[in-house]
């Protein structure tokens, strides 16, 4: 069997967002925003860091205030949003249509942060193991919080959009977990090592590893390799040993897993962070599914919200 030391823990190769199935030390809140009963749920996280802050699930349920359609909505947020500016639009909308509307901050966000710390230095790492551990932790906190929703809540039909870092994780929590009905990956995509070898979000990383020592000839080499490692795992079926731990937080990894997958892609025709290349790269390994190209670059993508959001209720109504 094989095994990664990440930060003294131990990572099965054949159980890497594996959770535990309690919740330890929960706490429940109930309170009304917008005259929405809305309940928040605090829980510890499977994981642990050495930053306790971090080491806590933040769950966040908002529910209508009638006829509920037996839906809920998981919505995944975008790296360093310091408030849920996405989860409530989110809310705002499907409340009026019966939906429950949950969410969760990610690691190393928000009441999750350090003090004296920022988001970037500790999701967005350029170090290997960091990052891994941070996209890790992210899947599993998903997953534990679906199994509260199915659990507590008796939510069955979980629904998901993801919108840029939430639609990379949306991508990857559906290739390990069949839980999500249908998931709307808006302005994502897989393949990161080629978002930040090719897209501007990426040129920072690029700076830095330029500056020790490695070049454009080393990236494509590794692009390569983690190509390579794709089509293996496809090939077998599996999850096969690699001594790259980043390969496994990659979305593009398990695209030839739970399929068919019910997703639509949102994507700009402008944006230079999720870059077309690494969009379609994980488009066509899972068959090509619908895509909407609106016309946006990335930090646009909230002027569209209104129609964003009305194509996704046609998607999960199966209207489209």
């Amino acid at each position: 069997m094989i095994k990664f030391n990440i930060r003294m823990d131990i990572v099965d190769i054949k159980n890497v967002f594996g959770y535990e199935k309690d919740f330890k030390d929960i706490e429940i809140k109930k309170d009304k925003i917008r005259n929405y009963e809305h309940k928040k749920i605090k829980f510890k996280s499977s994981i642990t860091s050495k930053y306790e802050e971090n080491n806590f699930v933040y769950g966040y349920i908002f529910y209508p205030k009638k006829d509920y359609n037996k839906k809920n909505i998981l919505t995944i947020h975008p790296v360093h949003e310091v408030v849920p500016f996405f989860e409530y639009t989110v809310a705002f909308y499907f409340l009026k249509y019966g939906y429950r509307v949950s969410y969760i901050t990610l690691p190393f966000h928000r009441e999750r942060m350090p003090k004296d710390a920022k988001s970037k230095e500790l999701f967005l790492s350029n170090d290997e193991s960091e990052y891994f551990f941070s996209m890790r932790q992210s899947v599993v906190d998903l997953r534990h919080f679906i199994q509260f929703l199915n659990d507590e809540e008796d939510d069955k039909e979980i629904y998901s959009i993801g919108f840029s870092l939430g639609a990379i994780l949306l991508n990857l929590l559906m290739g390990v977990d069949n839980r999500i009905v249908k998931g709307v990956s808006l302005m994502g995509a897989g393949n990161v090592i080629r978002l930040m070898g090719e897209g501007i979000y990426g040129l920072p990383s690029r700076i830095y590893y330029r500056k020790q020592g490695l070049n454009y000839d080393t990236y494509r080499n590794e692009l390569k390799n983690f190509l390579n490692y794709v089509n293996t795992v496809k090939n077998k079926g599996e999850l096969i040993e690699s001594d790259t731990i980043w390969y496994l937080v990659d979305p593009l990894t398990y695209a030839s897993f739970n399929n068919p997958r019910n997703v639509l892609f949102i994507n700009g025709l402008f944006d230079l962070v999720m870059i077309k290349k690494a969009v379609y790269d994980l488009w066509e390994r899972l068959g090509k599914p619908k895509i909407i190209w609106i016309p946006s670059t990335h930090y646009t993508t909230p002027l569209y919200f209104p129609y964003i959001l009305n194509q996704s209720k046609k998607f999960f109504e199966n209207k489209i």
